[in-house]
């Protein structure tokens, strides 16, 4: 999980004014992950997976914008904005909460879910300000360094939400590099197959071993290590002097050969998207290997294994991209039943044959658009009924037995990879 904090700016704190005696209202402490914010009152925070929010939690559990804490007249709220796993106070759901002392909750999950600590700050006696929190981005009003935690083992870097390190820049690809510690004081930088590249020092590179002497380049961001953290730099900062070839440097000094080597290499993986960590392709290969032998056991008891192809189709899009709608319960469950009917439809006017499956395979296309359920894994079992003619009520109940199994596998597998499926379900 990164934390990434914007601070939130009220008009009193950008015309410079002080608030008159009596003293200010208590001020408003929020931790996220040893990040302090802390709020004025009249100001306002935003909690959520969006980078635009002002404070941004990469977690996959969290919604994109989860929650929001406030001033009220009385002092300050903390409320769930409407997110979709909810935000909780110990074991309870809460929708909102007036915080009076130090109260921890959890965002997601009641037992797992990122942490957020919220304080209420009571001002000096003197009528001392709340200190202005530090920015932990660059941002239009001040030059900053964004501080990360430099990873313990592996930290994804890209535009898509639920890497560890997320950059909200077209430049950057959805999974675009990962950078590791082996130990010893160096990291690696890797090149998740990115369309625009990942530069050391400059230079593209696949994969190197980087130091804090090095700056890493991705997109329209600047990087380098520092005492174990991650270091953004602002637009305007002048990174260091760039450390003299050695033995401890080994980006440096790459022939031309090397060079031509990384750009042929980049010209041959083209523009198809980047290969998903193995964290993605584990799950999806369990649970898709749990959903066909379901099916190889039900056709096997049944002596019916003609479903087996074109489930197995279905499987792979509920397991490998649960967010597309093709592989929503509606468009699983409902897009085969559609298909299967207009086979044995073109079955009955046309008798069993190539012919009629063709057809009925192009038709049932045309149905499932036109009923706002389209699969496409079920046009193949249109195809099947028009060349078959299977019998017609043992295969419906089969069929849609088959698809509510693997809907219900999917919906487990989701759960267990801390993922979310259905995004509906009808």
């Amino acid at each position: 999980m990164t934390v990434t904090t914007i601070l939130p700016r009220s008009p009193a704190i950008e015309s410079g004014e002080h608030a008159p005696w009596p003293p200010p209202a208590p001020g408003f402490v929020i931790r996220v992950a040893e990040t302090d914010v802390r709020l004025r009152a009249g100001q306002s925070c935003t909690i959520g997976r969006d980078p635009a929010c002002d404070i941004v939690i990469t977690d996959s559990r969290v919604s994109r914008r989860h929650a929001v804490a406030r001033s009220v007249p009385n002092g300050w709220i903390f409320e769930d904005a409407g997110s979709a796993n909810g935000t909780f106070f110990g074991s309870s759901r809460v929708d909102r909460l007036q915080v009076i002392t130090d109260c921890l909750f959890r965002l997601g999950d009641p037992q797992t879910g990122p942490e957020v600590l919220c304080s209420v700050v009571h001002p000096e006696p003197e009528g001392v300000d709340v200190p202005a929190p530090r920015a932990a981005r660059p941002s239009a009003d001040r030059p900053t360094v964004t501080m990360h935690r430099a990873p313990v083992r592996a930290l994804r870097i890209g535009r898509a939400a639920d890497n560890d390190l997320v950059l909200a820049d077209l430049g950057v690809s959805r999974y675009h590099a990962e950078l590791r510690n082996p130990g010893g004081g160096t990291y690696q930088i890797t090149d998740l197959q990115s369309h625009n590249g990942s530069f050391v020092n400059g230079e593209r590179v696949s994969s190197a071993t980087v130091t804090e002497r090095d700056i890493i380049s991705i997109g329209r961001a600047r990087f380098r290590i520092s005492a174990g953290e991650l270091l953004e730099l602002a637009d305007d900062q002048d990174p260091p002097a760039a450390a003299e070839t050695g033995p401890d440097n080994p980006g440096r000094g790459r022939t031309a050969v090397h060079v031509a080597g990384d750009r042929a290499g980049a010209w041959l993986r083209g523009k198809a998207p980047a290969r998903p960590p193995l964290s993605t392709v584990g799950p999806a290969t369990a649970t898709s290997l749990a959903g066909l032998a379901a099916l190889a056991a039900i056709g096997v008891w049944l002596r019916q294994p003609l479903l087996i192809p074109p489930l197995a189709a279905s499987m792979a899009l509920i397991a490998a991209s649960p967010a597309l709608p093709l592989a929503q319960p509606r468009n699983v469950i409902a897009g085969q039943l559609i298909a299967a009917l207009v086979g044995f439809a073109a079955l009955a006017a046309g008798g069993p044959g190539i012919w009629t499956a063709a057809a009925a395979g192009g038709l049932a296309l045309a149905a499932m658009l036109l009923l706002r359920a389209a699969h496409s894994p079920a046009a193949a079992t249109a195809v099947i009924v028009g060349a078959t003619a299977p019998p017609a009520a043992r295969f419906l109940v089969l069929l849609v037995a088959a698809t509510a199994i693997l809907v219900a596998i999917g919906v487990l597998g989701a759960r267990i990879a801390g993922k979310k499926y259905p995004l509906y379900w009808w």
